[in-house]
């Protein structure tokens, strides 16, 4: 299920072209697994996690100035640090 999961969000990221920096919060950031996997699919950007599970909300707040605004901004999201893993495809497959 995790890996479906990160290339479903592979998908989605380029079907909207996306190119700045990925920001994976929720459940998902909790998941080390799909960070990784994320960071790895998506390479040519940065992948950052974020403890907060109301991004989204906050993120809206913060595009209105709003007071909340200051409020996120002490949750900034860090980046992924991980170790290189050896490739997970089988070497059959590959």
């Amino acid at each position: 299920m995790t890996l479906y999961c990160a290339l479903m969000t592979d998908y989605c990221l380029e079907m909207i072209e996306s190119a700045g920096p990925i920001i994976v919060e929720g459940s998902f950031a909790a998941n080390d697994v799909l960070c990784q996997l994320l960071a790895t699919i998506r390479s040519q950007q940065t992948v950052l996690i974020t403890p907060d599970s109301s991004g989204t909300s906050f993120g809206a707040a913060m595009l209105s100035n709003g007071p909340f605004a200051e409020q996120q901004r002490q949750h900034d999201p860090v980046p992924i640090h991980f170790s290189p893993r050896p490739s997970i495809v089988p070497p059959q497959m590959a």
